[in-house]
């Protein structure tokens, strides 16, 4: 009955043992899944930084492009004028000229 009785009690013990180290190893595996997440989420968070930072890069060159379109469309619309008024001048002479 004795031998019975601390049979039963060591298979209790064991199963006890077996959860706890059972328990623990699924604890372990959680952290270590969580801890490669949390490195891939640093991973995409630099990237991130990275992507944003040329992406801040590209929108000041293309600020100073547009800037210079900007430059080169006035500096377009006064050889116009210059140009308009040359040919206004140019066609007064001549009719003066002609006039002669």
């Amino acid at each position: 009955v004795v031998a019975r009785m601390l049979h039963a009690e060591m298979a209790h013990c064991f199963t006890q043992w077996a959860m706890s180290v059972e328990k623990w190893r699924s604890e372990r595996e959680e952290a270590r899944v969580d801890a490669e997440r949390e490195q891939h989420l640093e991973a995409l968070r630099g990237e991130m930084s990275s992507q944003e930072e040329k992406f801040a890069t590209q929108q000041d060159k293309f600020a100073t492009i547009e800037e210079r379109l900007l430059e080169s469309q006035a500096s377009l619309s006064e050889e116009r004028e210059r140009v308009k008024a040359l040919e206004d001048s140019y066609a007064s002479s001549t009719a003066a000229l002609e006039g002669e």
